[in-house]
């Protein structure tokens, strides 16, 4: 999520934005899928057992589709 946030702002975008797309199970177990867009553009999605864990994942993807499409 650092590496992310601190791209964003070395090339002048805006901050990165985690949002909940999907929430399932039950209170001791739930199960979030989350996406990441800056400047309103989905650039990544994740999911895990904890929103924490689904950030970090849906960060990673979006700093892959960074390097393979150069945005």
């Amino acid at each position: 999520k650092d590496i992310l946030m601190r791209y964003t702002q070395q090339h002048g975008f805006s901050l990165p934005v985690y949002t909940i797309v999907c929430e399932n199970g039950p209170n001791h177990n739930k199960y979030f899928v989350l996406e990441v867009s800056v400047d309103n553009h989905v650039l990544g999605s994740g999911h895990g057992h904890s929103k924490k864990q689904g950030e970090q994942q849906a960060a990673s993807s979006a700093m892959k589709c960074i390097s393979i499409n150069g945005v």
